[in-house]
């Protein structure tokens, strides 16, 4: 066993300690213990001049868009976005595709996460993700207005749920307000009783606000084009995408709501008070400033005392899927300390993904990740 003997070393429950030292295993795999630095220990030891941490956890991920890296227009709305994620989706070769999915999954890996709750519309980063060292939790998500597709959907989302779950765990879940009408609300929630995690896109534009509260806009228009019939009795009358959500959501699951860049204080102490615990907002800063050059009020977040936990999104949406880098968007626009943020990036996320028994915090027995913060504030992987 080891002994590697920080400056400081983090833990949720105490923040920095730089009276703690930490025992591990040969390979630096499992933690064994966490000895005051005092004690004497017949164990070889290892002095890091710098601090230590858990690795990190990326709440929300699309791997499977990573070969539209660099190919979309920064700062033009979700609309525009949403537009050209659909035009690039198929436009390239699988190898393409594949290649840039394994070099994405690598850099996560490198770059300090060890888990990843990962959108996935089908099955094309299996391959990866069945040899990758990065725990996947898979969320197969489902939409649509054409009932007649559903039955299709749903078997292939069945099949496709039990493969992922060879490579870490899987869930069906629901894409959006907008885009998942009450019948097949209804349908998810019968075939999903299973998956104790679901997780939707959720409050991420002025256009998904808008289409509650009026019933109008670019999102309207975009349903109209559907054929879908635009009423207030559409959404059961919701005036808001997180009301809507609230006759739909069930009770008994962790509920990773992902963005909520437009969530109004009143619709998150609705949402607090019905899932209580079980509400996770997942905030993805780099990719929000991507596409509308716009942030979550994390001030009223935190004084709500919100579950926060931290995501990526995609290469289409960012410039790398590095939760380090979200956390230091956060850092220089909202000046929230790295305490505050080290909690979100690591225990939270790990019990959003329902991990928190082995990742997410240095405790004996746990096999976390361990990463080195240097003098000159870089992350390096010790393993």
């Amino acid at each position: 066993m080891i002994l590697l003997i920080p400056n400081r070393l983090w833990h949720p429950a105490q923040y920095w300690s730089s009276e703690h030292a930490l025992l591990v295993d040969e390979d630096m795999a499992r933690v064994v213990d966490l000895p005051l630095k005092t004690a004497t220990s017949q164990f070889s030891s290892q002095k890091i001049e710098g601090d230590l941490i858990p690795g990190f956890i990326n709440v929300h991920c699309h791997l499977e868009l990573s070969h539209m890296y660099g190919k979309i227009p920064q700062r033009t709305g979700m609309k525009a976005f949403v537009e050209a994620v659909n035009q690039l989706r198929n436009a390239s070769e699988a190898s393409e595709e594949l290649s840039a999915i394994e070099t994405a999954d690598y850099k996560m890996w490198k770059a300090g996460i060890v888990a990843v709750g990962d959108i996935s519309n089908d099955e094309r980063s299996l391959t990866t993700k069945r040899k990758s060292k990065i725990y996947y939790h898979t969320f197969l998500e489902f939409f649509g207005w054409n009932a007649d597709r559903y039955a299709t959907m749903l078997n292939n989302a069945k099949k496709w749920r039990d493969d992922f779950k060879v490579c870490g765990n899987a869930s069906i879940v629901p894409h959006a307000p907008y885009s998942v009408p009450p019948t097949l609300f209804e349908l998810l929630r019968t075939e999903g009783l299973a998956d104790k995690i679901w997780t939707i896109h959720h409050a991420e534009s002025d256009a998904e606000m808008e289409l509650f509260e009026t019933r109008s806009g670019d999102l309207a228009n975009f349903l109209k084009f559907l054929k879908v019939e635009l009423s207030h009795e559409t959404f059961h009358r919701a005036t808001s995408p997180t009301s809507y959500l609230l006759n739909e959501w069930p009770m008994d699951k962790n509920s990773i709501w992902v963005h909520n860049t437009h969530m109004k204080e009143v619709d998150l102490k609705a949402a607090q008070e019905k899932l209580g615990k079980l509400l996770y907002l997942c905030t993805c800063p780099n990719a929000n400033l991507y596409i509308e050059d716009n942030l979550p009020d994390y001030a009223m977040w935190i004084r709500n005392g919100a579950q926060i936990c931290i995501g990526t999104d995609s290469l289409a949406s960012n410039h790398s899927l590095s939760i380090w880098e979200e956390m230091k968007t956060v850092m220089k626009e909202h000046k929230i300390p790295l305490e505050t943020l080290l909690t979100w990036a690591t225990i939270n996320g790990a019990k959003a993904l329902g991990v928190e028994n082995r990742l997410g915090s240095f405790e004996t027995g746990k096999q976390p990740g361990i990463l080195w913060i240097d003098a000159n504030q870089n992350i390096q992987r010790l393993f």
